[in-house]
């Protein structure tokens, strides 16, 4: 247990691609042999190197249980050798967990009941589900070749092999204990041959689901597990503390991968409400990288007026168009600001996207509640330089609701469709038709008999009337008067012979 690893390797920098996984067998390794004593040796050495160190009972519990596998990453080694090397560039533990507690992918966090087996350092409750996954305890990397691209090279191999897609070609490599093959059973019976490091394809695993990493939250190691297409499904929220403990999960499976896009959400959730709180101090690069390691929820459908009515009001649209224009201040606006963030980073707002830097500025204001001077100092930009940035995803957003609500509103307006149907006639057939009736008109006027109509009167009686020097009416004798004179002369005519002719009746 307290062996060190060495300073300096004889293997140089293989290529990272021509590395191969090997799963070691346990009964090889903790049989005494003197060879395996060396190898274990090694491996332990790298092992303790991790954050996550092992200790007696811990090592004595690999030995033991089947649930366990060891893996170790190798330089590529030469076909038939029969001389395996001491100098491990990765090793992996893992365990095959038979119930997931429900309250990690369920981002529960009340802590009462511990859990047997490996769970037991995460105190959660024994409600589990029936998915059966990968647990990777303990991954180590040789000091001098971390941050070179062999951890993620053994956490792809090691997915590659439960996803079935390690085939074996008939060109395994032989490996043997340094000419000892022969190693004793445990009940110090007869002796059996073994080889200490098995290749992939001669290995007979059970089924999983899914593989599963739980740590205490950094940004390095974070960035190690988002790099190998890890999801987190759960963070605790501890307050008083600096350790945050986080659970992240590799699909295998369609069925795992529809449960993780089932949980997925209910994380997000769980991390948008805890951010300004037990979050914030976060840095806006690394908090925007934990929710960028979800996947991002795809919809379908813009989201309707009445659903953006549940969250902006009218007088929120108006003070937020205002501050885009320069019209008011930041403070005016500053209490929308969490409600947009939710909007866009639950992917609520379809056709909206953003640069990383708009994005940051957007997380820390409205969901980490940070100030301005604090967002600043995470992104080392100027305060003239944040405050414009916000104001350009303000501007963005705002115009994107605002087209949102206009085609609301337009589609409950009356439609008038027109209907564009070709002309009966062409224009000159049209303009002669037109002439043709107009003709007719005039026809009937000069038919008519306007003399009735006529003003009478001499020049004389005209300038005696208009030259008078008084303002009067001017009375000029017309034919109209004549006519109307002579009709009321002949009724009264008519009046006279039927009142001589009823005297004479009467008579």
């Amino acid at each position: 247990m307290e062996s060190t690893v060495p300073s300096q390797l004889s293997l140089g920098c293989p290529e990272t691609k021509l590395c191969e996984l090997y799963c070691v067998s346990r009964d090889v390794l903790f049989s005494g042999n003197p060879f395996t004593e060396k190898f274990l040796k090694s491996l332990v050495s790298i092992l303790n190197q991790s954050s996550n160190t092992l200790n007696v009972e811990e090592l004595l519990r690999i030995a033991d249980s089947p649930d366990y596998q060891i893996f170790v990453l190798l330089p590529p080694l030469q076909r038939c050798t029969t001389k395996i090397p001491l100098e491990v560039l990765c090793a992996i533990i893992v365990h095959i967990e038979f119930n997931l507690p429900s309250d990690i992918v369920k981002c529960g966090s009340n802590l009462i009941q511990p859990m047997p087996s490996c769970f037991n350092k995460w105190n959660v409750k024994t409600d589990v589900s029936r998915l059966r996954g990968l647990h990777i305890i303990n991954l180590a990397t040789h000091p001098q070749y971390k941050k070179m691209g062999y951890g993620l090279r053994a956490v792809q191999l090691l997915k590659e092999l439960y996803e079935g897609k390690v085939i074996s070609l008939g060109e395994n490599v032989k490996l043997s204990t340094n000419n000892q093959q022969t190693v004793e059973n445990q009940d110090g019976g007869s002796k059996f041959e073994s080889p200490l490091l098995l290749q992939l394809s001669d290995l007979k695993l059970d089924n999983i689901d899914f593989m599963c990493v739980f740590f205490n939250l950094s940004s390095d190691v974070f960035s190690f597990w988002k790099k190998a297409e890890f999801v987190p499904l759960y963070m605790a929220a501890n307050k008083d503390s600096d350790v945050v403990p986080i659970a992240m999960f590799k699909p295998i499976n369609e069925e795992s991968s529809s449960f993780v896009e089932k949980n997925i959400m209910s994380f997000i959730n769980h991390y948008f409400a805890i951010l300004k709180s037990h979050y914030k101090k976060f840095p806006a690069s690394f908090a925007l990288s934990i929710f960028n390691s979800c996947p991002r929820i795809i919809n379908t459908k813009d989201i309707s007026k009445e659903e953006l009515d549940l969250y902006l009001k009218p007088y929120h649209m108006k003070s937020l168009e205002k501050y885009c224009l320069r019209l008011q201040e930041l403070n005016t606006v500053i209490h929308i600001i969490p409600t947009i963030a939710k909007l866009y980073f639950k992917n609520v707002l379809k056709n909206v996207h953003l640069p990383v830097a708009q994005e940051a500025i957007l997380l820390s204001y409205g969901l980490q509640n940070k100030s301005l001077d604090a967002i600043s100092k995470d992104l080392e930009l100027q305060n003239i330089q944040v405050v414009g940035l916000l104001n350009r995803t303000l501007k963005k957003v705002s115009s994107y609701i605002s087209g949102i609500i206009e085609k609301s509103v337009e589609s409950t307006l009356i439609s008038t469709d027109v209907e564009m149907k070709p002309l009966k006639m062409d224009l000159d057939e049209e303009l002669e038709e037109a002439a043709i009736q107009v003709q007719k008109q005039q026809e009937k006027l000069l038919a008519l008999d306007v003399s009735q109509y006529a003003i009478k009167g001499s020049e004389d009686e005209w300038q005696k009337a208009l030259f008078t020097g008084r303002k009067t009416l001017v009375s000029i004798k017309s034919i109209k008067n004549k006519v109307e004179n002579e009709n009321a002369a002949k009724t009264e005519n008519k009046f006279r012979k039927h009142k001589k002719q009823f005297k004479k009746k009467k008579h």
